[in-house]
């Protein structure tokens, strides 16, 4: 089924996250729980992704990082996360060991963050004028 026979609300909700490029990444045996995820994948959020995270942090800026992750998780397993179901990525989330979630932040730096040598480069392309 392409996008365009979905109903508009569904699409209107999965919409952001089609045809996007799923960094995927196996949890290692001794830091998977009992919930059956052996693997996930992320995405690079786009601006309104990002936008509606932001939202959600209400100020706390330790909440803002979790939740620019949590908006970033695609699928568990090589499924595809409904986006009717959120409280999955959230009971994953919560219920983690804090190791593996240090792991899962570097997952999204890793994905984010741009190159040393590409960063160097757009610093160094920087000037000044009056």
């Amino acid at each position: 089924m392409s996008q365009q026979q979905l109903p508009k609300d569904i699409t209107a909700a999965i919409a952001p996250k089609l045809d996007r490029v799923v960094h995927v990444f196996d949890i290692p045996p001794k830091y998977q729980t009992d919930n059956g995820i052996t693997s996930f994948g992320l995405v690079e959020l786009t601006a309104k992704e990002d936008l509606k995270a932001k939202r959600r942090y209400k100020g706390d800026i330790f909440k803002l990082q979790d939740e620019l992750i949590k908006m970033s998780f695609y699928e568990f397993n090589d499924k595809k996360i409904s986006p009717a179901e959120p409280h999955r990525i959230e009971s994953f989330w919560n219920n983690m060991p804090n190791r593996l979630r240090t792991m899962v932040i570097a997952c999204y730096q890793k994905i984010n963050e741009p190159d040393e040598e590409d960063l160097e480069s757009f610093l160094g392309s920087g000037r000044q004028k009056t």
